[in-house]
């Protein structure tokens, strides 16, 4: 099971995840800033996190924005450079996005069957792929794209994964089957970008692909006119990621969290992702954020600086221990935020109540249906009503 890590403010990691995803699709930039910045400031890259969304909601419509997106995250990387990754995400934000990508990453994550088994006599296409020395399983998955539906797609995918075949070699294989279908060149560099990452992210640029492929052409054009970041917004940022009063001690540090945490995402929301705490039916939110949060910042750097510089360790009880008294007063006088000395509304607002009721919370429509009300959600390929019946039980961000 994946451990939780908490952020600067005592956020969950994975949920600030969904909230920036959900601020991008459909909420305010003051809302995309903020959770950017509280990524940023706990000391984790939200590249990673921005591709994830790239190739999720925008890449198939927008593919123009990947050298645009690097040049921001190159910028980003040498020098923390926030107003890089604040103009990345801006630019995002102003796209039309889609679902189509998405739903089919949640079915891809299902053990599916294909609808149809083609047998008989090779078109000239899979022979010639044959002739080649492109292995079965692969061209199975070139019919698939040449005459069945997205189910056999996504089958045929995970057999031949099953089967050890790579990424690169089922990747390039799609590739030549879409510009053969189309007669368009398929002129993407994803691959060359992000083709020696995580098995995610090559899963979510395969897919992304696929639906690429499948559009008219007049629609893979997306935007080549870049927004500027201005004046508020840099300010808004500066202040997000402001330090959180470490001149200050403990008693003015028990005001530093009810200052500084402005937005949450509502616990029902929460409930239909697949999160550390929604796969843990064991989870007590209060023992983590209230009695020992401690044990889950230690892979948050913003958090591990000031235990290391405080010679603090967990114990083999999962106990923030110090080396001696003097240190342990440094680190909860001047740098520790005390969420047990918090109220029950800012504990609620970090690490919401989540329920698996289906009754009071129905799976899997509340957060489709806000993201949806965005006006640059455009029309999807795939019907949502199907593509909603992929989501499973929790949906996979």
């Amino acid at each position: 099971m994946v451990q939780m890590k908490l952020s600067r403010m005592l956020y969950p990691h994975d949920e600030i995840e969904v909230a920036l995803t959900s601020a991008l699709l459909g909420g305010t930039f003051d809302e995309v800033i903020y959770w950017a910045a509280e990524l940023h400031s706990s000391g984790w890259n939200p590249f990673p996190t921005i591709w994830r969304i790239y190739y999720n909601f925008y890449a198939a419509i927008n593919p123009s924005l990947i050298n645009f997106l690097h040049r921001k995250e190159m910028k980003y990387i040498e020098n923390k450079d926030g107003f890089a990754l604040l103009s990345a995400l801006k630019n995002i934000q102003l796209s039309k996005w889609h679902l189509d990508t998405f739903f089919l990453k949640q079915l891809a994550y299902r053990n599916v069957q294909p609808n149809h088994v083609f047998r008989g006599r090779m078109s000239n296409w899979i022979q010639s792929l044959r002739n080649n020395g492109v292995a079965l399983p692969v061209c199975r998955i070139a019919q698939a794209l040449l005459k069945g539906t997205w189910t056999d797609i996504i089958a045929y995918i995970q057999s031949a994964e099953r089967q050890n075949i790579s990424w690169e070699s089922i990747y390039d294989v799609i590739i030549a089957t879409i510009m053969h279908k189309t007669k368009v060149n398929c002129n993407i560099q994803w691959k060359q970008l992000h083709g020696n990452v995580e098995h995610q992210l090559r899963l979510e640029i395969m897919l992304a692909t696929l639906v690429y492929g499948s559009l008219p052409v007049d629609q893979r054009i997306g935007t080549s006119i870049f927004v500027a970041v201005n004046g508020s917004e840099k300010q808004s940022w500066i202040d997000y990621c402001k330090n959180l009063g470490e001149s200050q001690m403990v008693l003015a540090r028990y005001d530093v969290l009810p200052q500084r945490v402005k937005y949450w995402i509502p616990g029902e929301i929460i409930s239909e992702f697949n999160l550390c705490r929604t796969n843990n039916p064991n989870f007590d939110r209060k023992k983590t954020w209230k009695h020992n949060p401690e044990a889950y910042v230690l892979e948050t750097p913003y958090w591990k600086t000031r235990i290391d510089d405080c010679n603090g360790e967990i114990n083999i009880n999962g106990e923030l221990m110090f080396d001696n008294d003097d240190n342990n007063e440094r680190f909860y006088d001047s740098y520790w935020v005390h969420p047990d000395e918090q109220c029950d509304n800012l504990f609620d607002a970090c690490i919401p109540p989540v329920s698996n009721d289906s009754e009071q919370y129905p799976t899997n429509t509340l957060w489709i249906s806000f993201v949806t009300q965005s006006p640059r959600l455009k029309d999807c390929l795939i019907n949502n009503d199907e593509g909603l019946q992929w989501l499973g039980n929790l949906i996979i961000l």
